[in-house]
Order: C-alpha cells, then sequence, then structure tokens
C-alpha cells in the first residue's frame, strides 16, 4: 500500500499519480511512503536499501537542488543515468553518483570518495546542496552551504553525464527520510564561486554575485525571471 505524510490535503491524490513521475524496483512500491507532490520520501521497510529516481532528467546548462536530512541514518543522495538499474545503489556503479553524510564520503562505482575535511555527521535539518554543471562537466556537493572537498575526482577519467541523461536519485536505509526541494530559486554564493565562467551568461552570474557581496551578508543570490529561466531545468 501507499501512504501519504498529510492525509488531510491528499485525499485527492491517486496512488498511482503520486508515484508515476519516479522509478524503483517494482516490489519497493509498498515499502514507500511519498508525501504529497513528492517532495518527501521515507524507506518503510525493515532491511535493505531502496533506490528511487525521478523520471524527468536534468535539461542543459545546469540544475542546483537540495535535500533537507529528516532522519539521520544512511542515505546516498545524488544523481544517476536512466540505463542504471534501480536495484542497484546510488553510487555502487559506474552510472550514478551521491552524497552519503553518514559515512562522510560520496559514491561513485562502488568507490568512497571520503571528505577531506572532518565534519560531524550529518543531522536533521541538515541541507544538502548539488549542483549538476553539464557545461562544465562537474557535480558540486555542499551541506550547510559549506561545498565538500573530496580526496579524489570520482570523474577524472570521464563525465558520464555528458553523454546519459541525468536524473535526481537517492538511496535510503530502512526509516530513512529527506525532503526534496527542486525549486530553488537561491543558489548559496560558495556553489558559484566554484564554477568557471562558460559565457557571459555565467559572467554576469559572479558579476551579480560581487555586487551582492557589498550589501548583503546572507551569503546567497536571488535569481529570477528570464535568468531562472536560462539556469533552471
Amino acid at each position: 500500500y501507499l501512504q501519504h505524510y498529510l492525509p488531510e490535503t491528499s485525499q485527492t491524490t491517486n496512488d498511482n499519480e503520486s508515484i508515476k513521475n519516479f522509478d524503483f524496483e517494482v516490489t519497493a512500491k509498498k515499502r514507500f511512503i511519498f508525501s504529497l507532490f513528492n517532495l518527501m520520501i521515507r524507506n518503510n521497510s525493515f532491511s535493505g536499501y531502496i533506490t528511487i529516481r525521478y523520471k524527468f532528467s536534468i535539461s542543459p546548462p545546469s540544475l542546483y537542488f537540495e535535500a533537507t536530512i529528516i532522519t539521520v541514518g544512511s542515505m546516498i543522495i545524488g544523481l544517476a543515468a536512466k540505463q542504471m538499474d534501480v536495484e542497484n545503489k546510488v553510487g555502487f556503479n559506474a552510472l550514478s553518483i551521491g552524497i552519503d553524510g553518514y559515512h562522510q564520503c560520496v559514491w561513485m562505482d562502488k568507490k568512497a570518495y571520503k571528505f577531506k575535511n572532518s565534519r560531524p555527521l550529518w543531522n536533521t535539518g541538515d541541507i544538502i546542496g548539488i549542483y549538476v554543471d553539464l557545461i562544465n562537466c562537474s557535480v558540486i556537493f555542499g551541506i550547510n552551504n559549506k561545498i565538500i572537498e573530496l580526496d579524489g575526482d570520482p570523474f577524472k577519467e570521464e563525465f558520464i553525464f555528458s553523454i546519459l541523461p541525468c536524473h535526481v536519485a537517492a538511496s535510503l536505509k530502512p526509516n530513512q527520510q529527506c525532503f526534496f526541494n527542486f525549486d530553488c530559486k537561491i543558489i548559496p554564493r560558495v556553489f558559484l564561486n566554484k564554477l568557471e565562467p562558460i559565457n557571459q551568461n555565467i559572467q554576469d552570474i559572479h558579476n551579480s554575485v560581487l555586487m551582492f557581496n557589498s550589501t548583503s551578508t546572507t551569503g546567497n543570490i536571488a535569481i529570477n525571471g528570464n535568468d531562472a529561466a536560462k539556469f533552471f531545468c
């Protein structure tokens, strides 16, 4: 069966309609709980990871999205190619990559790229930011507006998402839960600082960040209107 976190406002949401935007193992349908609009996801099983992948691919040039940690156990949040078998965990094959704040690493092809700087295990309320740059062939991970530097480069040999469609994906251990935000109209400045300008539009964003620094202490920059259409899919 499929449960909802908000039954009082989800009564008109059809079960099949609620999960149609995701790929996952057939038997996992009975073990996942979705919130209204598919933003809050929980593995309600008693054993084994469950992987879920958003059906819509990321369009060039880039996407920034966030996940809020609700439970503090092992979850791998990141990206997967359409060709990845959803019976696998994210990061445990060459077709996916994901951050795991519980084990303090980024997984790809079964290899753990450890965080360079030690930090506490992720906790309830932590914000995981992921910036996918399909033009510069890079994925930037952050936790609470701090960029995670890795011991090694997962894409040293090849950036697979330059040739394969890229989808948001996650693998959750039993009783683990997170909240996705795909409508981020504010990009933390630290992510922008990591980007190499590739055209005038990107350069304009960097200039806007410099101007923003002199007038604000929040560390973020808002992009809306036409700019949002250019940089978000």
